[in-house]
């Protein structure tokens, strides 16, 4: 018979690490899109386009995180991998 298979989220430091880094990362986002939410017009553009720009400095920044990762680990570091990370074209 088949058997069903549940995923879990990984637990323990390295998914709270990401996790965390995740968590702030949205907040700031919605604490600077909040002045322009509260400035925007019936059409919410201003409030559009502050979400656009700033997830993609979010990222961005989540790359160069993987990115200083994937460099310290050459020099024999042991640095934890974000467990949430989607599979890139690379991988």
């Amino acid at each position: 018979p088949a058997r069903l298979t549940l995923h879990r989220a990984p637990t323990g430091a390295v998914s709270t690490m990401w996790g965390a880094g995740r968590a702030i990362g949205l907040a700031r986002i919605l604490r600077l899109c909040d002045v322009a939410w509260r400035d925007d017009g019936p059409d919410l553009a201003k409030t559009m386009a502050c979400l656009d720009q700033e997830l993609r400095k979010s990222e961005s920044l989540l790359h160069r995180a993987r990115d200083m990762s994937t460099f310290l680990s050459s020099f024999g570091l042991k640095v934890p991998d974000d467990p949430h990370r989607e599979p890139s074209v690379s991988d």
